[in-house]
């Protein structure tokens, strides 16, 4: 019987969760912290491992360090969850699913990329890859979800329809972002969180992630660089005449290490270009579009409030474009 936890939100990704446990032996959800991966996790989960649990000075983590495959018992599926702090838990169940050749057995969530070298195999065919984000206002409750995209591109039809949401609601929603935890909180206070997410990242996360450290101001003005330029194909010099603008000294190779690792955290995506012709060169030659995790974190970056981006319909229009995406 799955852990479903009381409360829990249904999400688009568990059923291509449940579709990928059938095809390999073993799933990695990876995503940015707090857009649900652990919860979702135990709805296809039977056990759970918690890598960071603090009880005996972390004494799981030292455990899953010294032989990662000492954890991996329990009901299966079993959760591993933050597996990248024991990193060689990912060969453990690379091997352990290619032995035994059965499918849906482990369910490993981690909100950040380990570096090159962490681990030896791929887990190509054995391990299979799920990226999750932060919610959509159809599983938040706050769209229909009544048209399907990819139902348009199968030759599908969309009927027109109004969605009910102002553009002061949809400030809102930006506002707010698509945090589980911050589903149902009062309007005043809904940016809170996302404020608080960016001052973590930027004091605590960015460091931990390899455990160099890092200026947490820098960080912060590299997220508002980044969030002035959301979701447009702007190249690493415009972010780094930005970040030079604040901190002078601050070179082109700092920025873009800067920004490596805020990938590697899945707060900041790349969004390759799209043309109807598979065979365009712009498909190749054209830079990817790059986008923050959830438009909350721009709106936090930029210090905007709802009134700000109201006078604002050229920001507003990016953090629309970012909440759409999402």
């Amino acid at each position: 019987m799955a852990l479903t936890e009381p409360g829990y939100r249904p999400r688009l990704v568990d059923s291509r969760i449940a579709r990928y446990m059938s095809l390999f032996g073993a799933l990695s959800i990876e995503g940015p912290k707090w857009c649900g991966k652990t919860w979702t996790a135990l709805n296809h989960a039977n056990s759970a491992v918690y890598i960071l649990d603090p009880e005996n000075n972390y004494s799981t983590r030292e455990a899953a360090r010294l032989n990662p495959a000492a954890i991996l018992t329990g009901k299966k599926p079993l959760l591993v969850d933050e597996w990248q702090e024991a990193p060689g838990i990912w060969d453990a169940v690379r091997f352990a699913s290619d032995r035994t050749k059965e499918k849906g057995l482990y369910i490993l969530t981690g909100s950040v990329t380990p570096k090159d070298g962490s681990f030896v195999h791929s887990g190509a065919g054995r391990i299979g890859k799920i990226r999750m984000r932060t919610m959509s206002l159809c599983e938040s409750g706050d769209s229909s979800g009544a048209a399907s995209i990819s139902e348009l591109f199968d030759g599908g039809t969309i009927e027109p329809d109004a969605s009910g949401l102002s553009q002061e609601r949809l400030i809102d929603l930006a506002v707010r972002g698509g945090w589980p935890e911050n589903i149902g909180v009062a309007k005043e206070d809904a940016g809170i969180l996302p404020e608080q997410y960016n001052i973590a990242l930027a004091g605590t996360d960015i460091t931990s992630a390899d455990n160099v450290k890092r200026n947490p101001e820098l960080v912060l003005h590299l997220l508002a660089s980044i969030a002035r330029t959301n979701v447009t194909s702007a190249l690493l010099n415009t972010i780094v005449t930005d970040v030079q603008g604040r901190f002078a000294e601050t070179t082109r190779q700092t920025v873009a290490e800067y920004l490596s690792v805020l990938t590697r955290l899945y707060v900041v995506e790349e969004i390759p270009q799209w043309f109807p012709e598979l065979r365009d060169k712009l498909r190749l030659r054209k830079a990817p579009k790059r986008m923050l995790a959830d438009p909350s974190i721009a709106v936090s970056a930029l210090k905007a409030r709802p009134s700000d981006l109201m006078r604002d319909p050229r920001t507003l229009g990016g953090i629309f474009e970012n909440l759409c995406l999402r």
